[in-house]
């Protein structure tokens, strides 16, 4: 028998065909379904500043061990939860079957709900976002349960289809990348794991020219690096602290003020217009008894008995009118505070003027609305809160607010820490001594605060990094976040000096946040060299200290002759595999024969 491979032979003939697609897509091409910018979770936090020892896998792993998958343990949980009617959705996508017009709707109204005015996802849209992707990328890690995966692998399925129907399907760029018929495209669509955590380390050793623009990543801090960033960062802290508590303390004090202006307005309006009904409902009365009056009066001399004039006014009682009496509500009203002031104020006041636990009262508020029990007494999940028995007033309230002014403006300034110049004489002249604190260029110090109050956000970011020298002095610094309250936004400082071989910016995210906030930063220099860093998730609760490099991308103005050698560590069997060029559009053919019992696959 011939060993010849011929085709005409063989009982069937099989062909498969591989169209290979790159990982890294625009956001329009509807085929992929990417994690939202700006969504970050407890895994990112976990690989974000890890040791160059340690893997992104067992990060994570770390982070799945604290990590609570409340209402995904099971797939009946995500079935009868507020997911379910996704899920079913989801599951038709995955099926190849044809969703109705009243699921098409749906889920666009469901994505619709999640965005804002200029298409960018809300603080509510974010944190179900993250709470989906979290719960998938925590099946992913732990290979816990395949059916809890694949079931909130059809949820995204679902939301990408309304999030496809909030793009314009019009678009010559959308149809360019997915066809004539883009919703299509996006009924059949793959997740794409986020490459930040599941991307391979790539590369060897090599060489990274400083003219050349290369991406220089150095080594972990040192210890005695982190406890100098750490303690310089707590120091100023209680200055910030101190200085955010002042002017939270000044809004409250010029909103009060506002009120008490108003208040004393609208009950003298109030009392002039009650005191003209009395004096109209009572005209002729008050016109008699002053007719009376008179009268007890001329009869009434020098030479008139005690007696007499005692039976002269038990007669005027008889044309006596009832006294004008006026009544108006309490200056502090706990009901009209909690409309008019902002809700940091809020919280502000009821922290000055009750005793409550604030720490439960600020868990409670996630779970609980406020509920004014009377002018003087609220309740908030199982506390009820009264205020304190002296503030019947605005003015008793804004003596306290000005003298807690003063106390929060010395505790800033006794923490403040003050450069000092010292000179040595040499030869008769005064020569400034330079004192330079050891550094490590490009080590970062982020430290946030958020405050526990009922109503509204109240925190801040520091956030500082040493340099070189002063060569190193800041043209534009972007701070990109997304947080609970205010959603996704950005923050640009300019022109900041280097003192002391370091840079501090000016405090950030002031009352932008309550627990949680995805940080993101972008530093350009005058120099031509860019840092950044990615700091992931953060969850707060009082305050947080994190520590770390950034990612220096070097300029070519910055010292062209000395190029740097940068080790990066290849973690194998682990991450995604990028395809490259050669491998894009790429057809593989093979041919099979028959084997019986065998299964082919397309």
């Amino acid at each position: 028998m011939s060993t010849n491979n011929n085709a005409s032979q063989t009982l069937f003939r099989f062909v498969s065909l591989r169209n290979p697609q790159l990982t890294e897509t625009k956001e329009k091409n509807l085929g992929f379904i990417h994690r939202p910018k700006g969504v970050t979770g407890i895994f990112d936090t976990a690989v974000t500043g890890m040791s160059s020892r340690s893997s992104k896998l067992g990060e994570m792993v770390k982070a799945a061990r604290n990590f609570s998958n409340a209402g995904f343990e099971t797939e009946k949980k995500i079935e009868e939860g507020p997911f379910g009617t996704l899920l079913t959705i989801g599951r038709k996508l995955s099926k190849k079957e044809i969703l109705d017009s009243a699921e098409l709707i749906l889920v666009k109204n469901y994505y619709k709900n999640l965005i804002d005015a200029n298409k960018e996802l809300t603080a509510a849209g974010t944190k179900i976002f993250v709470q989906l992707w979290d719960n998938y990328i925590y099946q992913i890690v732990t290979q816990g349960d395949f059916y809890v995966k694949e079931a909130i692998s059809h949820i995204l399925m679902a939301i990408h289809v309304g999030f496809a129907q909030s793009l314009d399907l019009a678009d010559p760029e959308i149809v360019k990348i997915n066809g004539a018929k883009p919703l299509e495209k996006a009924f059949d669509s793959k997740i794409v794991l986020p490459k930040y955590l599941f991307s391979d380390d790539s590369g060897t050793a090599g060489v990274v020219s400083s003219r050349m623009s290369g991406d220089v990543s150095n080594s972990a801090l040192s210890s005695k690096a982190i406890q100098r960033l750490e303690s310089e960062a707590k120091s100023s802290l209680v200055a910030n602290k101190a200085l955010h508590r002042k002017e939270a303390l000044e809004k409250l004090n010029k909103e009060l003020e506002k009120l008490q202006g108003k208040y004393h307005k609208s009950r003298e309006q109030a009392y002039q217009e009650t005191y003209v009904k009395y004096q109209e409902a009572n005209r002729e009365a008050l016109d008699v008894y002053a007719i009376k009056l008179a009268e007890v009066k001329t009869k009434i001399t020098e030479e008139t008995p005690e007696e007499e004039k005692i039976l002269l006014y038990d007669d005027l009682k008889r044309y006596e009118v009832k006294p004008f009496e006026f009544s108006y509500q309490n200056e502090i009203n706990l009901g009209e505070l909690l409309e008019k002031l902002s809700p940091e104020s809020f919280s502000l006041f009821m922290a000055l003027f009750a005793e409550f636990d604030e720490a439960k009262a600020f868990e409670d508020s996630y779970k609980e609305r406020i509920r004014i029990i009377s002018y003087n007494t609220l309740t908030i999940g199982s506390q009820t809160i009264v205020l304190d028995d002296e503030i019947q007033t605005f003015s008793d309230a804004l003596h306290i607010v000005e003298n807690n002014i003063s106390t929060s403006m010395q505790a800033a300034l006794e923490h403040t820490p003050l450069s000092q110049q010292q000179y040595v004489n040499i030869g008769g002249a005064s020569v400034p001594v330079v004192n330079t604190t050891a550094r490590t260029p490009m080590a970062y110090s982020f430290f946030a605060h958020s405050t526990l109050g009922l109503t509204g956000s109240g925190g801040f970011v520091n956030f500082s990094f040493e340099v070189e020298d002063v060569s190193w002095s800041v043209t534009n610094a972007r701070i990109t976040a997304t947080t609970d309250t205010a959603g996704s936004f950005e923050e640009n400082y300019s022109n900041i000096p280097v003192i002391d071989n370091k840079i501090i910016l000016p405090v950030s995210l002031i009352n932008k946040f309550r627990t949680s906030v995805a940080f993101k930063i972008e530093i350009i220099f005058d120099n031509g060299s860019i840092a950044y860093a990615d700091l992931g998730q953060q969850y707060i609760k009082g305050d947080v200290s994190l520590t770390g490099m950034l990612t220096l991308k070097r300029g070519m103005a910055e010292n062209p002759q000395e190029p740097e050698t940068v080790i990066i560590q290849k973690r194998k069997n682990f991450g995604i595999k990028r395809l490259g060029v050669a491998d894009y559009l790429k057809v593989v053919q093979s041919v099979h024969a028959y084997v019986p019992g065998g299964s082919f696959q397309y």
